[in-house]
């Protein structure tokens, strides 16, 4: 329905064809507000939660061309249990300001949600999930607010969700999987939207303190009323590293996990700490989320690691019991596209005490490479897999989302890795600064005893443009003009794809790395990053 200019509301239909828990008049009559905002309903008749791709994608194209006729001060995506879940989705997908979310589910594939008994009919004849879970579609330029009940149903999805600056979570005492209709029954719904529409937080957590006595789920207690743990800023629990006292038990004397997408020099970076000692250490690489580190990791083929293959038989195995054991002066663990905020409802190493067991120090190391270069890297190495090149455009959209989730961890925004133990690693810098290799090497706990960076490990493939070649003499690679082999006119459905996140990529970019975009003028005329 169109109406003014003020807000557009953009309501994704329940599994009941219902708008946050109301028939489409009467959502009309809360939202419309006299005919100062306009109001269009996106419905999933197939009940697939959005899964069917030609529902958004068609959705997608009608809504860019409403929003462009109308240009409302701000755009709204709102909707119930399915619809709250679209509405999340929908945000990944067009730029939406703020989504106001009652009861959605945090993913209905039972891979990820085991618990979830509910819908079972309609999610069998689901032909292919495609959007698995809700965490990987926040983005940083939208305002989030979601409502749960605290009904026990309903817990194994809410807890799930993280919590960050821009993710507000509200768990309602006594409310159900009916809550947007309770809100309404008892004079609250219209008020909360309104709140949620100015980004009014402190209004809206006051309001609900008022009316329902309980506080915020909020990035510092997340999850914690339902399941006990510290979810958004989540910290590394203190019983895993030791004190002074209990040092001499640990078996590891230092841990560092290092965190990075995969093209970001992450091996680079582990061969020079492994070669900052005169002997093997023990690397765990590309280690699966979430599970045993000494079960689930990937070979590599890294100088001054001890050689690992994952255990095959039961000799192999036995010598991985026993190395699990061992007291370890180094033990490294790289993990690869985390997506960091799944850390805010799950631990990141599976029983991490029999695992992994004590260590003195613990350091997290997040790896950062700067975007353009980065992209060209991945997109080089999608090719070496076989992409053919009009697959491009869409097989790079996750990994640049998630490029964005690790640059806001990377300046503070979010803290889903925790917190003084953080160490964050420019690679643009570390490539080219002695004096920035030696200071990480400091807050990482590690000896100086080599600071070059000539080696390229053969892992992956070694470099996705230079494979190997250049290992022992990596400093004369051209790792800052990668974004290059994007000029070529095969590219541009990918450069379109960029364009479409370039306001939030450059605004990252720059204030990390210092680099504007070098695709800003004509690629022609010369343009290169400052």
């Amino acid at each position: 329905m169109k109406g003014g200019d003020r807000a557009l509301f953009i309501s994704m239909t329940g599994i009941g064809h219902l708008i946050a828990g109301m028939p489409e008049e009467e959502f009309i009559g809360t939202t419309w507000d006299g005919g100062a905002n306009s109001c269009v309903f996106v419905s999933d008749l197939k009940r697939t939660w959005y899964n069917d791709r030609r529902v958004l994608d068609e959705a997608v194209k009608i809504l860019r061309s409403i929003v462009q006729a109308i240009n409302p001060r701000t755009v709204v995506a709102i909707g119930n249990s399915m619809g709250g879940f679209g509405a999340i989705v929908l945000s990944s997908l067009l730029r939406i300001d703020t989504v106001i979310s009652f009861v959605p589910q945090y993913s209905i594939d039972p891979a990820i949600v085991p618990e979830e008994g509910r819908w079972s009919g309609y999610r069998s004849r689901i032909a292919e999930i495609v959007y698995k879970e809700a965490a990987t579609h926040f983005v940083p330029q939208t305002e989030y607010y979601l409502f749960h009940g605290s009904d026990k149903v309903d817990a194994h999805q809410s807890r799930r969700f993280p919590r960050a600056q821009n993710i507000h979570g509200y768990v309602i005492a006594n409310a159900q999987h009916n809550l947007a209709a309770m809100l309404k029954s008892n004079g609250h719904l219209r008020d909360v939207i309104d709140f949620c529409i100015a980004r009014d937080t402190a209004g809206l957590d006051a309001h609900l303190r008022k009316s329902y006595g309980v506080p915020p789920v909020t990035e510092t207690s997340a999850s914690s009323a339902i399941t006990g743990r510290r979810a958004g800023r989540r910290s590394i629990s203190p019983e895993s590293e030791t004190n002074g006292e209990e040092a001499s038990v640990a078996r590891n004397t230092l841990e560092i996990q290092t965190f990075g997408l995969q093209r970001s020099g992450n091996h680079a970076v582990v061969a020079w700490i492994l070669q900052q000692y005169d002997r093997p250490m023990v690397f765990l690489n590309n280690v699966a989320h979430f599970e045993d580190p000494y079960l689930n990791f990937r070979f590599a083929d890294v100088a001054n690691a001890v050689p690992l293959r994952r255990p095959a038989d039961e000799a192999s195995r036995r010598a991985i019991e026993k190395l699990r054991m061992a007291q370890k002066e180094l033990l490294l663990i790289s993990f690869e596209n985390l997506m960091l905020p799944k850390l805010a409802s799950r631990d990141l190493i599976a029983e991490r005490e029999r695992s992994v067991g004590q260590s003195s120090h613990i350091r997290r190391l997040l790896i950062l490479r700067d975007f353009y270069n980065w992209i060209a890297s991945r997109v080089r190495l999608f090719e070496k897999k076989g992409f053919a090149t009009n697959e491009l455009s869409r097989a790079i959209v996750p990994h640049v989302k998630l490029w964005i989730v690790y640059a806001r961890e990377f300046i503070g925004e979010t803290n889903f890795l925790g917190g003084g133990e953080v160490v964050p690693l420019s690679f643009n810098r570390w490539l080219n600064d002695e004096d920035y290799r030696a200071h990480v090497l400091g807050r990482l706990r590690l000896p100086l005893r080599n600071n070059s960076r000539a080696h390229v490990p053969n892992v992956g493939g070694g470099s996705s443009f230079d494979e190997t070649r250049f290992s022992g003499d990596a400093e004369s690679m051209n790792l800052l003009g990668r974004w290059r082999h994007l000029e070529e006119p095969p590219y541009a459905a990918v450069l379109d794809t960029i364009e479409e996140h370039a306001e939030t990529i450059d605004r990252y970019n720059s204030q990390i790395f210092g680099l504007a975009s070098p695709f800003q003028q004509s690629p022609r005329e010369g343009s290169r990053p400052t």
